[in-house]
């Protein structure tokens, strides 16, 4: 198992990285096989029997919308029915609208289920059909599928009546609606696999998407013996005679189809399987998670030869040095110790100015907090500005100032020369602060 996944993991890897060249590619083999097996069934035309329209036709449904394929298919299907008969294209045309009206319109992305349908039919296993559904498209195909069976008997049809007009010596006397009337609307073997291919693929889909361990692959095995038994159930109740045996060969070759297609999606591990609950103010979360076996992991980077335990870390409180072990030793003379260069040494005895404001630690502060003392720093500012303008602009606080030091002057008595000293220092710093 372990090599398979490890197969399978590489064959990813390998789509993923070359992906915008590997994935239009296969859409191109897809839509050459679709275009191939609606040649099968409609070959009226001698202009499609060239392979080439053909394949230009597919590069068009490849490059183009997912819609396209379904209108180019319905268009080389209608031009057929017209060459055998008009009634007979009619006769498309509304079976086509029907389709197109009721669901492709709306769900464009299942519309391949009806085509995989008809090429189970052109295998021979058309049983196989709604356990690949069931895998792809879920319950979102059940509606598709039961259109393809619907198309694959009105194939049969058209080249019944095919036959009976290139036959008959008037074509007016072949009734074409009559014959559609008695082998369309009235087959009672159409109506039985269409409801069993379609209950089928609800069933098992109901199954398929529980959380219980090994959903997936109970709902596979469900589906193969749904599809068994209402085989069986539905051809006594329509009074019909269904192929059992084709229906029993068809699920166990679908089976094996979708348990690699379950591989190929991915192998749960559900042994380490984690459940979360939580929970916000509207709603109240319950989540399961299980891992999936191919799942790639993270690897661990070795530790170098001799480390034992988990590297120290370097931030955190964890990784500080504390109580000075560990520093390296400072040699004598080196710098950084004493005074900065350019920077006033303190004298002895002079009183501690405090710790500078880088090294006070911030304080929390609400916002309107740190906007009223924003707002007052401005305004201590814009004062400053302002008394500094007015004294350079009219001189006026330094004229009085210096009348007062004059009559100060005047009237103070003899002084020392260290006093006068003193005070012409005095003077001196209180003009430069003014300034």
């Amino acid at each position: 198992m372990k090599e398979l996944i490890n197969f399978k993991n590489k064959v990813r890897d390998i789509l993923r990285k070359y992906d915008e060249i590997i994935f239009p590619f296969l859409r191109l083999i897809w839509c050459y096989i679709v275009f191939l097996n609606i040649h099968s069934m409609f070959h009226y035309m001698d202009l499609f029997d060239r392979k080439l329209v053909l394949f230009l036709i597919a590069v068009l449904a490849a490059v183009l919308p997912d819609g396209f394929l379904l209108f180019a298919a319905g268009a080389v299907i209608g031009v057929n029915c017209f060459t055998v008969n008009v009634e007979v294209g009619l006769a498309f045309l509304v079976f086509f609208m029907v389709i197109y009206c009721l669901y492709v319109r709306f769900f464009p992305k299942y519309s391949y289920a009806i085509f995989l349908v008809t090429i189970c039919y052109s295998l021979g296993m058309p049983y196989m059909a709604p356990l690949v559904i069931l895998v792809l498209a879920g319950i979102g195909g059940a509606l598709p599928a039961a259109f393809g069976v619907m198309l694959h008997f009105f194939a049969v049809v058209v080249q019944d009546l095919n036959v009976q007009l290139t036959s008959a010596e008037d074509e007016s006397k072949v009734e074409v609606l009559g014959y559609f009337i008695e082998h369309i609307l009235k087959n009672k073997e159409m109506y039985m696999i269409m409801l069993v291919f379609a209950l089928t693929i609800v069933l098992a889909t109901i199954i398929y998407k529980l959380s219980f361990p090994f959903s997936h692959y109970a709902a596979i095995a469900a589906g193969c013996v749904f599809l068994i038994v209402l085989t069986l159930i539905m051809g006594s109740v329509l009074k019909t005679t269904p192929d059992t045996s084709a229906a029993m060969g068809g699920a166990l070759v679908g089976m094996l189809i979708c348990l690699v297609l379950e591989v190929c999606k991915g192998v749960l591990d559900f042994k380490h399987t984690e459940r979360v609950q939580f929970e916000d103010d509207e709603y109240y979360y319950y989540v399961k998670a299980v891992p999936k076996l191919d799942a790639p992991k993270k690897k661990k980077k070795p530790l170098p030869k001799g480390a034992k335990g988990r590297p120290p870390q370097r931030n955190g409180g964890q990784g500080q040095r504390q109580g000075g072990q560990g520093q390296r030793p400072r040699l004598e003379g080196a710098p950084g110790q004493g005074p900065r260069q350019g920077q006033r040494p303190r004298p002895e005895g002079a009183p501690n100015q405090g710790p500078r404001r880088e090294d006070v630690p911030n304080q929390e502060m609400s916002p309107e907090e740190a906007e009223l003392q924003r707002a007052r720093a401005a305004e201590a500012q814009l004062a400053k500005e302002q008394a500094r303008n007015a004294i350079r602009s009219d001189g006026a606080p330094a004229r009085r100032i210096a009348q007062k030091v004059e009559e100060a002057k005047r009237n103070r008595p003899a002084e020392s020369p260290q006093e006068m000293q003193a005070r012409r220092k005095q003077e001196e710093d209180d003009f430069e602060d003014l300034g």
